[in-house]
């Protein structure tokens, strides 16, 4: 189990770095000493048993402990910043459950006949709303993909990574996450009793887009943050600029 860890001094008091940020620590302990507290008991993504757990006062050795602050090993990817692999892999789930929602949907519109126009696929507003759907998926794909595509050539190349590009990963994480909630709701709504039964993959799609949302790192104040950086708000801070490698930054002050 790896988890990060704030490293304090002798007298107790939290260790900080030359920003006057904590000093955190990586460390990866044997899931034998680990405590899971059982508490996943969700409305969706049941299947991830994201449990919190409890890490008991142990000794790690220097082997299975990394700085929080820069990789010490891999490629562009690793240099991108900590939040780059957690944003791609959450835009991922959550585009990933929509297109499922789509391809439901789409073999219920050619069986599931609503008179008097017969089959709903043949229906002029399906047509336009699956059109739609189809059309904001692939938009906030599109986004994900040129934000982290640009990111990570740059990081290669080793040019100087512009705050805006950080933000525009994290935005259109967030984007396509929020994205794909709207896109699981509007299928689950035009599905019928076939969407509302227990055991339909597009009640379960629709369950899972929206526990999707709840997660801090993708919440409604990366569109803040990523607002502030485009408008060249005055008083911002690197920590305010380095969005990749922090989940919530400070306010501004007023």
């Amino acid at each position: 189990m790896i988890g990060g860890y704030a490293l304090v001094g002798p007298d107790g008091d939290t260790v900080t770095n030359e920003a006057g940020d904590p000093q955190v620590l990586f460390g990866l302990v044997p899931r034998s000493q680990v405590q899971l507290r059982g508490n996943w008991d969700v409305m969706g993504l049941v299947a991830t048993a994201s449990y919190d757990y409890e890490i008991p006062e142990q000794f790690l050795s220097a082997d299975l402990i990394a700085p929080g602050d820069k990789p010490i090993r891999g490629g562009a990817l690793y240099h991108m910043g900590l939040k780059s692999l957690p944003g791609l892999g959450q835009a991922a789930v959550a585009l990933g459950i929509a297109r499922r929602a789509l391809d439901e949907f789409k073999q219920i519109a050619a069986a599931k006949v609503r008179p008097p126009s017969g089959p709903l696929n043949k229906h002029h507003v399906t047509q336009r709303d699956f059109a739609r759907w189809t059309a904001m998926l692939r938009s906030a794909k599109a986004f994900v993909d040129e934000a982290y595509n640009r990111l990570y050539d740059a990081t290669e190349a080793g040019r100087e990574l512009d705050p805006s590009m950080q933000a525009d990963c994290r935005l259109s994480t967030t984007h396509a996450v929020f994205t794909a909630a709207e896109v699981a709701q509007a299928v689950y709504l035009a599905s019928g009793s076939e969407g509302l039964r227990n055991g339909s993959t597009i009640q379960r799609c629709f369950r899972d887009a929206h526990a999707a949302t709840q997660h801090l790192f993708t919440g409604p104040q990366v569109y803040i943050e990523a607002g502030r950086i485009y408008l060249g708000t005055p008083g911002l801070t690197p920590r305010h600029l380095d969005v990749m490698w922090r989940t919530v930054t400070p306010p501004l002050p007023s």
